[in-house]
């Protein structure tokens, strides 16, 4: 049997399961909340100028935005879908609703998936131990070890949400597509919370500097997305001792190479998080059990969705519910969110996604959507960060 290469968290004594946070009346009664505005009085006169002010003031960070005209003609066009697909929440037909967000405005301008899914199935070592080992080996046996521990206690709870003290805020990427950044960071920030008791969930790790890694590495395009979902975790750890800087220190610009740092991340002041990222796991095809042990063990699971055209008005316009609309999965570009819960709603499954399109989209930055194969816009890629105290500390 080859050694496995992802080792941290295969010893017998290390197998421990964080446990969910029970959910408050407010948070259970949220979605079931009907009726919901249709906004179909909203499509001209006052009220529209209004709502397009209203909905406008949300874009402060954006470059390159379309034109008065143009952002109007967006909204409209927004608000029919809106209208439509809640009245259909309102009937009990769907179960969710939507509502005017800063995308609607930017219309088809504002590509909303960053993560292009062009590349073939690849052997990109992971990072454990001196030797390498083909990455398509090792983390199958990761999950398995996982899963059959997991199955021994009694197998996934039916509802697990990661415990709030280990969730950093949502954050904005804004009109560049570097979702791929944003996701990784955000997992990176969840382990080191759970590694570290010291740390709070203030926590603000940099994605600039993932941003402003080497041009082409891995094939990534900065703000024109990644070709693989490991790329920023892979960089981490490769160039950057496993560890990133403060959002202080290296304020996200939205653009790649702006401001103070050069290429590479040349002359970077480092945050002492007194644990480091030394491995990584990646797996493709997951089945929801594994992905539901892989959450309950780590907190925060990288996954990728899939805003095919039928999906892509409800990801841009959605405020809350349970997406619950057949996908068709493209196989062209995604975007990457991190996995951070899921449980029942009434009788209906679902997945609890962290986003980085702000606040003022979905569920405070939050979004839910049903599990199933027919149902679920998750394309089952999943990466985990495997976080160890830092030997220095």
């Amino acid at each position: 049997m080859p050694k496995p290469c992802c080792t941290k968290g295969l010893e017998e004594d290390d197998w421990d399961w964080l446990q969910t946070e029970p959910k408050t009346d407010d948070q259970k009664d949220k979605a079931d909340a009907r009726p919901v505005e249709t906004f179909e009085n909203s499509v001209n006169g006052e009220e529209f100028q209004k709502l397009c002010n209203e909905v406008a003031a949300n874009l402060e960070g954006f470059r390159n935005l379309p034109e008065r005209q143009e952002q109007q003609s967006n909204l409209k066009n927004a608000l029919e879908f809106i209208c439509k697909q809640n009245k259909a929440f309102n009937d009990g037909k769907s179960l969710f609703f939507c509502g005017p967000t800063h995308l609607s405005v930017l219309g088809k301008h504002r590509r909303i998936s960053g993560l292009i899914d062009n590349r073939e199935p690849s052997d990109i070592p992971c990072f454990g131990g001196s030797a390498s080992v083909p990455i398509q080996e090792n983390p199958e046996m990761y999950a398995s070890n996982l899963l059959d521990k997991l199955k021994k206690t009694g197998g996934p709870p039916e509802e697990f949400h990661t415990p709030k003290k280990f969730l950093t805020g949502v954050r904005n990427h804004l009109d560049c597509n570097c979702c791929t950044v944003f996701a990784t960071v955000a997992a990176i920030e969840t382990a080191f919370l759970m590694n570290n008791p010291k740390l709070d969930n203030s926590l603000d790790l940099a994605e600039q500097t993932l941003l402003n890694c080497e041009s082409g590495y891995m094939g990534e395009k900065g703000c024109d997305g990644a070709p693989d979902l490991r790329t920023y975790l892979k960089y981490t750890i490769e160039h950057l001792d496993g560890q990133l800087p403060e959002e202080a220190t290296d304020p996200y610009k939205a653009e790649k190479f702006a401001g103070h740092m050069s290429e590479n991340n040349q002359g970077l002041e480092k945050f002492d998080s007194g644990v480091k990222v030394t491995d990584l796991v990646y797996l493709e095809d997951v089945p929801d059990e594994t992905l539901k042990a892989l959450l309950l063990k780590h907190g925060a699971v990288v996954v990728a969705i899939s805003p095919d055209s039928e999906t892509d008005k409800t990801l841009r316009n959605y405020k809350g519910g349970i997406i619950d609309i057949k996908s068709k999965n493209s196989t062209e570009r995604k975007h990457a969110v991190t996995l951070v819960g899921y449980g029942i709603q009434g009788e209906t499954p679902y997945w609890k996604l962290k986003n980085s399109w702000g606040t003022d989209w979905g569920e405070e930055g939050f979004m839910r959507v049903k599990q199933g194969k027919e149902y679920s816009i998750i394309t089952k890629y999943a990466m985990v960060p495997i976080v160890q105290k830092d030997k220095k500390n």
